[in-house]
C-alpha cells in the first residue's frame, strides 16, 4: 500500500504541530515554575500529556 507524496506531506506536517504543540508548554511551563516546584511540573505536565491521550482516544472511539 503505497501513500502519495500529498498525504505523506499532511502526516509530516500534523507531526511537526504535534512536537510543537508538546514542547511550547513544557519550555514555556518550565520557565515560570519556581525551582523548588519542578517536580511537581513535570508530574503536572505528564499528567496533561496522559489525559489528552486518553481524551484522544475516547474521540476516535466515538468517531468510529
Amino acid at each position: 500500500m503505497a501513500i502519495s507524496g500529498l498525504a505523506m506531506a499532511g502526516y509530516v506536517l500534523i507531526d511537526v504541530s504535534e512536537v510543537f504543540g508538546i514542547i511550547g508548554p513544557e519550555e514555556f511551563f518550565y520557565d515560570q515554575v519556581p525551582d523548588g516546584l519542578r517536580r511537581v511540573r513535570l508530574a503536572m505536565s505528564l499528567s496533561v500529556l496522559g489525559i489528552r491521550s486518553n481524551g484522544n482516544d475516547m474521540l476516535m472511539l466515538m468517531i468510529d
